[in-house]
């Protein structure tokens, strides 16, 4: 047992859970708590309320992969566990919150997994893995995702596991029908995360290992489309499409002012600056590193909910974030042959990152929206609010988020979002919803 890993687990653990929120923020979590409610208390697929589609038979069904949800079933006992002994709180939201700390505990593995990537697999230092399981946790958006209860930090996982393994095996099949079970989506990096495994095709025992859990698992998934909606291949998502037009949603991904990953993760500039060279020293690495970000680029650019609002940046592009971030720890190799103005250029744009997660995080980002929907749309009579809040630099989240954080800490400044009318009755009960976003500070309420 390497004694470092338990560290670095506990630190990040430790800090996700004292900063979570203890409660769901959009439709898409309730509705994937819903079905491991409904698996638990009823082993039934159907849900009473939530996102999906009605079947043949009359039942609502989720839109979203099972996978998620049978995962966080643990979680569901402990709570319905820990409800017998406290009459302070109802059961109900007990176990909501119980639920609630999965991803906590997902991405305290994911720094874990990623740190020992670094040091084992990509032969960086200990204090650059060190520092780059930071910059993971800490100064990407995978710290505001902690607190939600949405699938992207399990792909997360999934991926990382997949680029650590050597080749074909069974576990690294099930780590993928995993995914699969979970998003459905997530099988368009299968070509790359394998790539490095093509050296082993003669070895048909291990590939046959690895296909045997993938093959059940999507007849499986066929199977489950057939059983809600009573087709194979409807997952659930009726009209939605890829419709959008490539570039709209290539640049509304990266550099859109409400959604672009470059404003939530500025440290992208040295993504782009030494991937060439990353590639250059490992080629099979590298591959991955840029395949995977450019394949969830072009894919999500057509879908026309590219955005993937109400989260916190662009939530489709999380599961890339690690491939990402790995080329930068190059950055730190050769840092020591520029001058003091670049070093602390570089330091600078790392605590931009830290302290636009802090945002991301301290604020429910769905209250923003609520705000902007209910006095900026109104005013404004647009026909498409989100497009304002996507490309409008002074709708920014980022920007809302930091005046949202100063009204907590001046109540006398009121946010720029409700200038218009801060007196109105309105408004004022919308300014009572903006308060610090962590548990332990409303665990009373």
């Amino acid at each position: 047992m390497d004694f470092r890993l338990i560290k670095v687990f506990l630190i990040f653990f430790s800090f996700y859970f004292l900063t979570a929120s203890g409660h769901f923020y959009v439709g898409d979590e309730v509705t994937r708590y819903q079905l491991t409610k409904s698996i638990v208390e009823k082993g039934s697929f159907s849900i009473e309320m939530g996102y999906g589609m009605k079947s043949v038979d009359g039942r609502l069904y989720s839109k979203y992969g099972i996978g998620y949800s049978i995962l966080s079933i643990p979680n569901y006992l402990i709570g319905k566990f820990i409800a017998r002994f406290t009459k302070r709180y109802d059961e109900e939201k007990i176990v909501l919150f119980s639920v609630s700390t999965f991803n906590q505990f997902i991405t305290a593995v994911c720094c874990c997994l990623f740190f020992i990537t670094c040091l084992k697999k990509l032969n960086y230092s200990y204090n650059t893995s060190l520092l780059l399981t930071f910059i993971f946790g800490l100064f990407s958006p995978i710290w505001p995702y902690s607190k939600t209860f949405f699938t992207e930090p399990l792909i997360v996982l999934c991926f990382l596991l997949l680029f650590f393994f050597d080749g074909f095996s069974f576990i690294s099949g099930i780590v993928l029908s995993v995914a699969l079970l979970t998003r459905i989506d997530s099988l368009i990096a299968f070509p790359f995360l394998v790539y490095r495994y093509r050296k082993k095709w003669q070895n048909k025992k291990h590939v046959l290992f690895f296909f045997l859990p993938l093959t059940l698992t999507i007849g499986l998934l066929l199977y489950y489309n057939f059983y809600r909606f009573n087709s194979l291949f409807e997952f659930g998502y009726g009209e939605e499409s890829f419709s959008t037009p490539i570039w709209n949603g290539m640049y509304g991904l990266i550099f859109s002012s409400g959604k672009g990953l470059l404003w939530y993760m500025p440290i992208l500039i040295f993504y782009f600056i030494f991937v060439k060279k990353f590639y250059e020293l490992n080629r099979e690495y590298g591959v991955v590193c840029i395949g995977i970000p450019l394949i969830y680029l072009l894919f999500f650019s057509r879908w026309n909910l590219w955005g993937g609002d109400l989260s916190w940046g662009p939530r489709y592009l999380i599961p890339t974030i690690p491939f990402l971030i790995f080329p930068v720890g190059l950055c730190f190799s050769v840092i020591k042959r520029y001058n003091t103005i670049f070093v602390f250029f570089i330091v600078l744009i790392f605590l931009i990152c830290l302290f636009i997660q802090f945002l991301g995080t301290a604020v429910n980002f769905h209250t923003y929206t609520d705000l902007f929907y209910a006095v900026e749309g109104r005013n404004l009579n647009a026909s498409d609010p989100l497009a304002l809040i996507h490309f409008l630099p002074e709708y920014s989240p980022i920007r809302g988020h930091f005046q949202m954080l100063k009204f907590v800490l001046f109540k006398n400044y009121c946010p720029t979002i409700l200038n218009s009318s801060c007196s109105n009755e309105v408004n004022k009960k919308l300014k009572e919803k903006i308060k610090l976003d962590f548990w332990i500070l409303n665990i009373r309420k």
